[in-house]
């Protein structure tokens, strides 16, 4: 291994680095040497290695093998341009600059003095009013270097700084590069422009991963007898095409440098949290919140939005419920009209039939539609313009009263002819079980009503002989929707968290402003904890709406305490929030990202008794449902708000303790999943 100058500010020997395990090399034996108050100038085509280069000299990526050592102490003496704009286009110039400088712990005064002399340099507006979004590619990379030269820093690492610059201001930034170093700055450079490199002090030229050479501009020139650096880095690649072809392409690193000490750059940061950056993370925060107002109404609104849609569509009687009316008994000859022989009391000339329906026709929920023949009807119902069909046979009167008369004694075609005969659409389940229940209760009614009249107990309609008294909870009159209420807040505010969490995040990534954050010595727990905050604010708000439009404009049963219930919808909140972010740091795609929050929605949605109650799953199901982060909480809210069971019952308690085990087990996780990502988020 090659000595290390004691001048050298940067030194990098024998490294090798791939993404994964089985990957091939990026990094070849890479040997350089970046001396003090120099520009080193690295350039070679995309994809030859030179941004992975910088990565692990700004500490981003371990090297796999090798040695790197780094003049500089801290983050804060290192100004890094990545390849990427990597700016919040929803900022100002000067809200963008402003916040780089927090991170770098500089004064509100010296950022905007140091910019009104940045914004002369790179020609950009002084006011730093004008939105990052709304300038071209070639400004937005004047942004990305004003940033990088904001704090001073005593050694700069920028890729391709003058792309997209016209020839004036390439001359300009390489003038005030050289000023720089002439202060005791080191600067290295990457560039596609070869002819620019001229006015670097060192060269580096890199194909596949390999450093060709390494020399002073004029002295290569000479050394290959070229007139240009574009003509010598032709040669140096077809003399690397010609070795690599010699060499059978082994790219492995030997046998002594896999067994040599790995040294990972200083810059690879053990500090946790610093109040400056975490100052710069809450107002970056609230800036995108203040440039977002469309997104954060989208937050407040759609749980407004989803309650409102919930309460007019599930849980209400479905209507209009239309049944075939076939009455054998009025349809014969000559026809009798319902409307003319209706009797009450225990008046029984009339047809049973028509006081029946008349009883239907009062309650209202049931449209009676005649038919002459069983034929027509089911025709229609096959047609799916009616949910079924009744009934009655040519002697249903006579026979219902036989049947009154004789009790026990009843002849069986009496039996027969006293019944009302019902065929229902039973596809859809909840409809024809709701139709059922109406239809009995009707029938129980009338049944009733004739007894009364007659002088007979009411009751003894009831058949079987069974009387439900009060309720222990809830009351006889309750929906579907007061079942499904606690579960469908307790979704909310699991899942709108998680989306807008992991949204942000991995906007971030792609945008590649994480990056650049991690390099300007940001912390993963400074992000982490500035975003929880901000999230856990929003959550007091979208709790508060979701809890008052359930219980108070649509006045579904709470009998419960209300703090206890609003801090257990709570954290279900930080729960979903957790699991956004743990779902942002094991994957860097938006795409990836959506598939994970569908393939856990779906068994969330399913299993944990938002739809049907858990008890009714097979026992070896039942118990990973029990498991799911939301269903032990839909099950206490459902025992504070509709059975009013205090904080110390195990339905409630269990709420509480299954939403944090939750929410520590994915922080645990997320801490894990940072660790194996070296330290990136």
């Amino acid at each position: 291994m090659d000595p290390v100058p004691p001048e050298a500010a940067i030194s990098v020997r024998n490294v090798y680095k791939r993404h994964s395990k089985n990957a091939p090399y990026v990094l070849k034996g890479i040997n350089l040497t970046v001396e003090r108050n120099t520009i080193y100038g690295l350039l070679g085509a995309s994809g030859c290695g030179k941004t992975t280069l910088l990565s692990c000299l700004v500490g981003r990526h371990l090297i796999d093998f090798g040695q790197i050592r780094v003049f500089i102490q801290n983050k804060k003496q290192l100004g890094h341009m990545p390849q990427q704009v990597a700016l919040y286009t929803e900022f100002s110039i000067g809200e963008v600059v402003r916040y780089f400088g927090y991170l770098y712990e500089m004064t509100a005064q010296d950022i905007d003095k140091t910019y009104r002399a940045l914004s002369k340099l790179l020609s950009l507006p002084e006011d730093g009013k004008v939105l990052c979004g709304e300038l071209s590619g070639g400004q937005q990379r004047r942004v990305s270097l004003a940033i990088t030269l904001l704090h001073n820093p005593d050694l700069l690492i920028l890729d391709e700084p003058t792309a997209g610059t016209d020839p004036v201001l390439s001359s300009t930034i390489w003038n005030h590069l050289l000023g720089l170093t002439a202060q005791g700055k080191t600067v290295i450079v990457t560039t596609h422009y070869i002819e620019e490199a001229r006015q670097a002090d060192v060269i580096g030229l890199m194909r596949e991963g390999v450093l060709l050479e390494e020399s002073e501009p004029q002295s290569l020139l000479l050394r290959y007898s070229c007139s240009s650096l574009e003509e010598a880095f032709l040669y140096l690649c077809f003399r690397h095409s010609k070795e690599k072809a010699e060499s059978k392409g082994n790219e492995d690193p030997p046998l002594t440098v896999q067994c040599s000490p790995v040294l990972h750059s200083p810059l690879v940061s053990n500090e946790y949290i610093s109040w400056s950056r975490f100052k710069a993370q809450l107002l970056k925060q609230f800036i995108w919140i203040k440039r977002n107002l469309l997104v954060m109404s989208y937050v407040v609104f759609l749980p407004l939005i989803c309650m409102y849609v919930f309460n007019c569509a599930v849980g209400l009687f479905p209507s209009p419920l239309r049944l075939a009316l076939i009455n054998e008994e009025t349809n014969g000859h000559p026809p009798v009209s319902c409307s003319q022989s209706v009797d009450t009391g225990c008046n029984l000339t009339g047809p049973m039939s028509c006081r029946y329906m008349q009883k239907i026709e009062k309650i209202g929920k049931v449209e009676l539609v005649q038919f002459n023949n069983m034929a027509e009807a089911r025709e229609a119902v096959g047609h799916g313009k009616l949910w079924g069909t009744m009934q009655f046979t040519p002697n249903f009167t006579q026979s219902f009263l036989n049947r009154y008369e004789m009790g026990r004694d009843t002849e069986p075609l009496d039996i027969y002819h006293s019944n009302v005969y019902l065929s229902l659409d039973m596809t859809d389940f909840i409809t024809s079980f709701y139709l059922q229940g109406l239809m009995y209760d009707s029938f129980r009614q009338f049944y009733g009503d004739f007894l009364e009249a007659c002088g007979n107990h009411r009751n003894v309609s009831h058949s079987p002989p069974l009387r439900f008294e009060t309720p222990v909870f809830g009351s006889f009159t309750a929906s579907y929707s007061e079942f499904t209420a606690p579960a469908v807040i307790c979704l909310i505010q699991f899942f709108l968290p998680l989306l807008f969490t992991t949204s942000a995040i991995i906007q971030d990534k792609l945008r590649g402003i994480t990056e650049r954050n991690l390099v300007s010595g940001v912390t993963v727990l400074e992000v982490t904890l500035s975003t929880i905050l901000v999230q856990y604010l929003m959550l007091i708000i979208q709790t508060l709406v979701v809890e008052y439009i359930q219980y108070v404009l649509y006045d579904h049963p709470f009998h419960g305490d209300p703090w206890i219930t609003f801090l257990l919808v709570y954290l279900q909140g930080i729960c979903g929030t957790m699991f956004g972010i743990l779902i942002c740091f094991i994957t860097k795609q938006e795409q990836l990202a959506g598939f994970g929050i569908m393939a856990a929605s779906i068994p969330i949605m399913t299993l944990s008794g938002l739809i049907w109650p858990v008890q009714a799953q097979p026992d070896y199901l039942r118990y990973f449902s029990q498991m799911l982060p939301i269903t032990c909480s839909i099950d206490a809210v459902r025992g504070l708000t509709i059975r009013g069971y205090p904080f110390s019952h195990p339905m409630v308690y269990m709420g509480f303790v299954s939403s944090i085990c939750w929410s520590f087990v994915l922080v645990l996780w997320s801490y894990i999943q940072v660790k194996r990502n070296d330290g990136a988020p």
